[in-house]
């Protein structure tokens, strides 16, 4: 079975029978696309990967002239490119996915995201494998991930580019409570032109985001199991908030009609917190500022490419791709052609003490003014 996918300028496949690629099929369910023949990228999921030829040794796997073979927790996969584009095969540990009908089902409740072995697998594709993969493949076309929430309303999209559950908190502020319509949580998809696009993955909402927020806890929870909500329940208790999450679709959890596909860039405001501070302060600041910070975190996010990459460059193979460095310039181009765009760039300074239900107020309270007319810059 094969499919096809678009995420804005990339166009991918993804091919294999089992019960990995079915999982990671109902991930990329939003991308679905009727004949993308432009494809980039090519997934493939196979039983056994293929012969790695005059390979050598090379960081946790091994790497030829055109291809290399790399070693994750729940999977092996080997990377290479043609004619076409980058080709991906992906070998899901068997030992790993166990027995479908037998006990090992009951990992699940080990697992934080309450999650079959195959979507545990699913999820560590997508994080481990495809926003590296797919960042090589779409910065040539102009395109780049974003690390930010994203939320649209009336053909604008705000970026809040933030440190892990500051942004995504403020962002579900603004889709439960403001009228604004959800584009993404984590990983953002932007272009050149300075279009947003949505993020093809399930939000992670973990317990610490529902705890101030009983309409949202409500949501995640409805239609779950009984043993999906005992799980939760013990885990808060033993573990805390922030060690037990769900993943969940935006469309399940926000409605089909507070979800957007795409927008332009209204505003983009850098979240940093900054111990100096004793309130939040706003001021605007330029696009070539936002795009060099910006660009490192998605260097971070899209880990181990920083490891692949230097373990390649040491014995001196997989020359089409970019090194880490290389990468990051490129990812800075992107992003910052698509700030230009923007209507408003901001940087944020905000107070290690400060809640964020703090920032969400003061977001409500100063965006309608900051898009609506040209703010004074301040220090």
């Amino acid at each position: 079975m094969s499919g096809s996918y678009r995420l804005g300028r990339l166009a991918f496949c993804l091919s294999g029978e089992g019960p990995v690629p079915t999982a990671l099929r109902r991930e990329l369910r939003s991308l679905a696309d009727v004949d993308p023949g432009d494809a980039r990228l090519g997934i493939e999921f196979v039983e056994c990967l293929p012969q790695l030829r005059e390979s050598v040794p090379a960081g946790l796997g091994h790497a030829a002239e055109n291809a290399f073979r790399w070693k994750h927790e729940t999977f092996a996969y080997q990377l290479g490119k043609d004619g076409r584009g980058l080709r991906l095969l992906v070998q899901p540990k068997p030992e790993v996915l166990g027995n479908q009908d037998g006990p090992e089902r009951l990992r699940r409740f080990r697992d934080w995201d309450f999650l079959l072995p195959e979507e545990a697998v699913a999820r560590d594709l997508l994080y481990g494998l495809f926003d590296y993969a797919s960042q090589v493949a779409q910065v040539p076309l102009g395109q780049s991930h974003l690390c930010a929430s994203a939320v649209e309303r009336d053909g604008r999209a705000i970026a809040l580019v933030a440190e892990s559950g500051v942004g995504k908190t403020a962002m579900l502020h603004l889709v439960l409570g403001n009228g604004w319509r959800y584009l993404s949580d984590d990983l953002l998809v932007v272009d050149r032109d300075g279009v947003a696009h949505r993020s093809p993955k399930r939000l992670q909402i973990y317990g610490s985001n529902v705890k101030d927020q009983p309409h949202l806890g409500r949501a995640l929870m409805r239609g779950r199991t009984l043993a999906d909500r005992l799980q939760w329940a013990y885990r808060m208790r033993k573990h805390g908030p922030r060690k037990v999450r769900r993943r969940v679709s935006a469309k399940r959890l926000f409605g089909k009609l507070t979800c957007a596909s795409s927008a332009r860039l209204g505003a983009v405001f850098d979240l940093v917190r900054d111990s100096r501070q004793d309130r939040i302060v706003l001021f605007e600041t330029n696009p070539t500022e936002l795009a060099r910070p910006a660009a490192k975190v998605v260097l971070e996010k899209i880990a181990p490419y920083a490891e692949i990459s230097e373990a390649l460059r040491g014995v001196r193979c997989c020359g089409f791709l970019p090194t880490a460095d290389e990468l990051e310039r490129q990812t800075e181009s992107v992003l910052s052609r698509a700030f230009e765009h923007a209507d408003r760039c901001f940087r944020v300074r905000i107070p290690h003490g400060a809640t964020a239900a703090q920032l969400h107020a003061f977001l409500d309270a100063k965006l309608p003014s900051l898009l609506g007319e040209r703010a004074r810059s301040q220090p």
